[in-house]
């Protein structure tokens, strides 16, 4: 509706494009499938699925399912309910899935016709329960009988000899399913820490498939490729980790992908689709910028400003007088976003908008989703909780034309090709190439992007169908490896030619990170830079970041403290080796104690919507290994600084023997390890208490010995200031650091980018305070920013409460503040603000904290210095 843009418009708007099989984006599937001899393999990417076999009609029923002696319960307020009359029942789709499958594998199954004999090593099946952030319901596995199956329990060490003639399918779980939370969701992924298979079951398995055996494995793996099941996976042509597992977070409708949802942090997402129906009036924000106009062209099309101009699309927000009072006496805002149960409801939202927004109308077309108008959407039903409301599950359609459009969007040649047309066309300013629509740019951006982040080795067979383009997929890896990838082609002299005349590639292969880089003018540049990563036969240019050192083929033997005995995980026994790994080059570890070893600490940028159009770096550089304690071998895409974290908590001493690292400018125990000059790109300084990191040149003029004082000092400063004075082995109050706590340490680092802000708490925590310059650019006695993110990292109790999150954290900055000479020993806004809290009071009806921001609440604690 052009007028909900322009009100004067006379103008028929061309209608939108809808999602078909001609412009579909797809994530790669969780469910993979390989074959060895005979037999098939099938990986399912969830643990959830076993209680699909087990409740067909209601696996899907949340609390409101019980199960018990083999029989599924649905029930809606302790009524029993027949499910397939539910909203929610999948009319048997997920059912005539599995006996789909099962006749693939045998097809004298004929779907249930004729029963077949199956065994399986699940136990224990879990059964999906909202609100469960710590454990897993689970129960009994059986079959339910409309599958016309018979199973057999089979355990470890009892998959020799099993004869796929009798037993055409097994049903297996490689490892135990469990809960881990993250902080922003719990995640019912496979627990490697309780394997369920040994390497001789895996043998076992592996003759049983090739002899016309079939599995299907009910797991969630998140790490790339675990052994012992990894060596079927393989096998199989199957690479576990990574997309194979089902997605861990679904669809939701409050902030965005935001990990903070609390408080004023609740804001409604564009788009959004609810449980329930849902009234909401979505607008453009207004800029008074004639370059951020959006144009209704004559024909009915559109004119949008620049990325850059484009204002932004959101829920708008009003007041109403039944709100409460804001500190200026007005109503506090609420968003335009009602979710209604009933036609009333829905009258009551519409009108209330009406009253809020005079002149907005209602939307008048069918097609949903319009903006500038209030508009009522169909909500999806499903049930979704929390303040993210997230959906307990997806459900996403399948159809002929899906598969094909499926097949459309995953061809590589084509996606790559017109990624690599457009950016020709910012590259010779508009004289090559063909630039895409930002909607076709991130529809193809995106398609690509699953296919290629990985380090899947694609190849092209001209005896086969070349449906998916790999011959031009294969064509332009070639050419981004020097020809190392192979595949069945080697990379075609005119476009290696024209990748280095237009600066794709440097003359020698290497690919030009070409930062800061946007991803919407350099689409196949950012491609290629994620797919780096992985796929360490493409070499990045690492000059202008992390750096590239001098190759030194170099042997040193680290001693590492072992024990582990935090106080808090922020302040843990991670340790600095002063190692840099070259960048594609063999690192070999050996000795020690089993450990993690990690190179590089830094954010994962991938997907930040402000970093993608300018990056600074690759989005993705930290690395992290599985040492055993005997031998590890390993390569990194980038190069970077070495850390070693030891599996042990018993107090002692390990000695790691490194080769084929250079050594950095590295602080610790009063003295430079390995002396201060090196042409490592970055330097660290174990102050005793803070490990440091920064670039090498602000070491050059840094009096080291202030900076490790003042440093210590505020780390001293942040044990008093919590009342910690104990420095024993157990106790409620021991100090965060101190000698006896061998090598446990805050971490501070400077980074060229980071995920948000100039900076942020977590271990460690990262600043954008990255410069070159002679001087270390922290001051730890006068430092807001190092003060207010450690004190996120270490806020307790006393000070943990509904609405402190950022203001308990600058108590300690206040504490420090006291610790200076007058005058500088106070902020003079807080003194302002102190005079205002009478008003305040009276405002907020005495109730100050709920009702005042973060800086209204810190002048609370800061009365505290004038008392």
């Amino acid at each position: 509706d052009a007028t909900t843009i322009d009100a004067d418009s006379k103008v028929t708007m061309l209608r939108p494009p809808k999602v078909s099989e001609d412009n579909a984006t797809f994530n790669l599937p969780g469910i993979s499938t390989g074959q060895i001899g005979k037999g098939s393999v099938v990986f399912m990417g969830s643990g959830h699925y076993p209680i699909v076999l087990s409740c067909p009609d209601s696996y899907w029923g949340n609390k409101s399912l019980s199960i018990k002696d083999q029989q599924c319960t649905y029930s809606i307020n302790n009524n029993i309910v027949d499910p397939t009359t539910d909203r929610q029942f999948d009319n048997g789709s997920m059912q005539r899935f599995f006996k789909n499958l099962f006749t693939w594998f045998e097809p004298s199954y004929q779907n249930g016709q004729n029963a077949i004999n199956v065994a399986t090593n699940i136990e224990l099946a879990p059964k999906f329960d909202h609100g469960h952030q710590s454990w897993l319901p689970k129960y009994e596995f059986f079959i339910n009988k409309s599958y016309n199956v018979s199973l057999e329990h089979i355990a470890s060490g009892h998959f020799s000899g099993i004869n796929p003639e009798t037993t055409p399918i097994l049903l297996l779980q490689s490892y135990e399913i469990g809960a881990f939370g993250d902080g922003t969701t719990t995640k019912n992924i496979s627990d490697l820490s309780q394997p369920k298979l040994t390497a001789n079951d895996v043998n076992d398995l592996i003759q049983y498939v090739n002899a016309g055996g079939h599995i299907v494995f009910f797991d969630a793996i998140e790490q790339v490729n675990p052994e012992p099941i990894a060596k079927l996976a393989d096998m199989a042509g199957v690479s576990l980790g990574g997309a194979n597992v089902a997605q861990a977070k679904t669809t939701q409708a409050y902030c965005g992908s935001s990990y903070y949802c609390h408080g004023s942090g609740v804001k409604p997402n564009v788009h959004a689709v609810t449980e329930h129906d849902l009234v909401v009036y979505e607008r453009f924000e207004t800029l008074n910028d004639d370059a951020s106009k959006i144009v209704i062209n004559s024909d009915g099309t559109i004119t949008w400003p620049a990325p850059n101009k484009m204002p932004k699309l959101e829920v708008a927000k009003y007041t109403t007088p039944y709100m409460p009072l804001t500190i200026d006496g007005i109503p506090q805002e609420r968003f335009a976003f009602f979710q209604v149960k009933s036609e009333d409801e829905k009258r009551a939202a519409i009108h209330e908008l009406q009253v809020a927004f005079p002149g907005v109308k209602v939307c008048q077309d069918d097609y949903e989703f319009e903006v500038n108008c209030i508009e009522f959407r169909k909500g999806h039903g499903i049930p979704s909780f929390g303040n993210y409301q997230r959906a307990n599950y997806e459900r996403y359609s399948i159809s002929p034309k899906v598969i094909d459009s499926m097949v459309e969007a995953a061809n590589l040649g084509t996606n790559l090709t017109k990624l690599y047309q457009h950016e020709l066309y910012y590259r010779t300013r508009g004289e090559q190439g063909h630039r895409l629509s930002l909607t076709e740019l991130n529809q193809t951006y995106d398609n690509t992007s699953v296919w290629m982040w990985n380090d899947e080795p694609y190849r092209y067979d001209n005896s086969v169908e070349d449906e998916l383009g790999f011959k031009t997929a294969v064509d332009y890896l070639n050419c981004y490896t020097n020809n190392q990838h192979q595949g069945g082609i080697e990379c075609s002299v005119d476009k290696q030619q024209a990748l280095i005349k237009y600066g794709f590639l440097h003359e020698n292969g290497e690919l030009n990170p070409s930062y800061p880089l946007n991803y919407q003018e350099k689409p196949l540049t950012r491609i290629m830079l994620g797919r780096s990563y992985w796929d360490l036969d493409i070499k990045v240019d690492t000059t202008q970041y992390p750096g590239r050192p001098a190759f030194t083929n170099g042997t040193q033997t680290v001693t590492v403290s072992t024990l582990n005995n935090a106080v808090t995980g922020t302040v843990n026994n991670m340790q600095s080796t002063g190692l840099w790994a070259h960048q594609h080059q063999q690192v070999q570890v050996s000795g020690g104690v089993p450990a993690t070893i990690t190179v590089s600490l830094i954010d994962d940028l991938t997907g930040l919507e402000q970093h993608e159009v300018a990056l600074n770096r690759p989005p993705r550089v930290q690395k992290s290994f599985n040492y055993d304690g005997s031998n590890l071998s390993f390569r990194v895409p980038y190069g970077g600084l070495i850390y070693i974290k030891p599996h042990s908590n018993i107090e002692g001493t390990a000695k790691f023997s490194f080769s084929g690292v250079a050594t950095a400018a590295f602080w610790k125990d009063n003295q430079w390890m390995y002396g201060k000059l090196s042409d490592v790109p970055l330097a660290e300084i174990d102050t005793g208490h803070v490990i440091y990191t920064t670039p090498v040149e602000n070491i050059e003029q840094q009096d080291i010995q202030i900076f490790i004082d003042e440093m210590n000092k505020f780390a001293n400063s942040a044990s008093d200031f919590y009342g910690r004075d104990e420095v024993v082995s157990v106790g409620n109050h021991r100090r965060f650091t101190y000698q006896d706590l061998a090598d446990h340490r805050h971490r501070f680092v400077n980074d060229i980018q980071i995920s948000i802000g100039a900076a942020h708490s977590g271990y460690p925590v990262q600043s954008t305070t990255y410069n070159k310059g002679s001087k270390i650019p922290t001051t730890p006695t006068n430092d807001w920013l190092l003060w207010h993110e450690i004190g996120h990292n270490l806020a307790s109790a006393p000070f943990t409460m509904t609405g402190g999150t950022e203001v308990t954290n600058n108590i300690l900055a206040l504490y420090m503040q006291e610790q200076r000479l007058e005058p500088n020993n106070k902020m003079s806004r807080v003194e302002s603000d102190i005079q205002k809290m009478p008003l305040l009071f009276s405002r907020y009806n005495k109730h100050v904290w709920s009702n005042g921001d973060a800086g209204i609440r810190l002048v609370m604690f800061a009365q505290l210095k004038l008392w």
